[in-house]
């Protein structure tokens, strides 16, 4: 999972600062928080599958809306 993560995000945040022009206006720093903030709560939302099955009080339903604003997210 770890292997993806990384990944994902040497793949997705150079691509995002090259094709979105306003990011190349911005000090490198803020045009980054911004892209890191949002895959942050994307990988996040990942830890919780499995912590729901290793025993962490989370309902159906909130991992049903986790999953689901993820899959809007991305």
């Amino acid at each position: 999972m770890r292997k993806a993560q990384l990944i994902s995000l040497v793949t997705y945040g150079p691509a995002a600062l090259l094709s979105v022009p306003w990011l190349q206006r911005l000090p490198p720093g803020k045009a980054l928080a911004g892209l890191l903030a949002i895959h942050v709560l994307r990988v996040l939302a990942l830890f919780a599958i499995p912590a729901r099955r290793d025993g962490f009080p989370l309902s159906k339903a909130a991992l049903t809306e986790i999953g689901a604003w993820r899959l809007a997210v991305a």
